[in-house]
């Protein structure tokens, strides 16, 4: 498994990437499979975007994770994807 660390202003940038087609078409079935705010990635992104505004004094609020397999891994159920990301 292959993790990538990214910080950034705001959560809506992010999340309009991962759920865009990626730079090489990459990002098929995006989805949101945890995390403690509900909603469409739109939702979630706009929630956490008015919480951290109202901290100006961070300059990068927004911690992201992206976890990515193999393809000789095979395909992961959401439920385990989830268990992961917890953990």
């Amino acid at each position: 498994m292959f993790g990538n660390i990214t910080r950034g202003r705001k959560a809506y940038g992010g999340l309009l990437y991962d759920h865009g087609p990626g730079r090489r078409d990459e990002h098929v079935d995006p989805r949101i499979i945890a995390g403690s705010v509900p909603g469409t990635w739109q939702q979630v992104a706009r929630q956490i975007d008015h919480h951290t505004g109202q901290k100006p004094h961070l300059t990068e609020p927004i911690w992201r994770v992206s976890l990515s397999l193999p393809d000789e891994d095979g395909v992961l159920a959401g439920a385990r994807f989830a268990a992961i990301a917890e953990e």
